[in-house]
């Protein structure tokens, strides 16, 4: 949602293609995939799931509600990510969580679960500069590269919108401050205005533009 403009999607998980065809004939604005490396519960992984949900659609915007990005290099989910904008002809958008309520997954993942906030706002960071398809060289607390290029660039100028998924301070923090768009999951409207000026404070303490920012909600 951007403005006076109010948008719907729909969480479709791994759906048969005959109903992701028939949801993506209806005035649905987007389609979402999640998922999980490691859970107690049967799931399936958010990458895959969105290159499947690429290769299904046509017309509708597609996203990861959420993909866990503290579990992944940060160059892999770049090019994954820029592969499919292109393929899509720019209709990603990258919602992002940090995860922490299946530890066995950040073990599995070989990632310490204590680090998952820092990870998380390191790897939004280094994402947005990947996807210039310029040359980087970054050496940061989690990540460290030397002149590595992943070209070609997404479709979408500057990478494809990156919303900050989660319920609690930090996840506002870095929405407000690194995201392009926040979607808090299941609340209430009044938890929701309440998130709402907190990150609107924290975007003008560090003197950021929400202009263009998401607004999105998961019910």
């Amino acid at each position: 949602m951007t403005g006076s403009d109010v948008a719907f999607g729909l969480l479709v998980g791994a759906a048969e293609p005959a109903t992701v065809a028939e949801l993506e004939a209806q005035p649905f604005d987007a389609l979402w995939v999640g998922g999980h490396v490691a859970s107690p519960n049967p799931s399936p992984e958010a990458l895959a799931q969105l290159a499947r949900l690429a290769a299904l659609t046509t017309r509708v915007r597609i996203g990861t509600s959420v993909l866990l990005l503290p579990l992944y290099p940060p160059a892999i989910v770049a090019k994954q990510v820029a592969d499919l904008d292109r393929v899509t002809g720019g209709r990603v958008t990258l919602g992002v969580g940090v995860g922490g309520e299946y530890p066995q997954e950040f073990e599995a993942c070989g990632v310490p679960i204590e680090e998952r906030g820092g990870r998380a706002d390191e790897a939004i960071a280094l994402l947005r500069r990947l996807w210039s398809a310029q040359t980087v060289t970054h050496k940061g607390p989690y990540h460290a590269m030397a002149d590595v290029r992943i070209h070609p660039a997404p479709a979408q100028v500057g990478g494809p919108p990156i919303v900050v998924a989660g319920r609690r301070a930090p996840a506002m923090r870095r929405a407000a401050t690194l995201g392009d768009g926040w979607m808090p999951y299941l609340y209430s409207p009044e938890r929701y205005e309440r998130s709402v000026v907190e990150i609107r404070g924290q975007a003008e303490r560090a003197e950021r533009d929400l202009a263009g920012f998401q607004w999105m909600a998961f019910v």
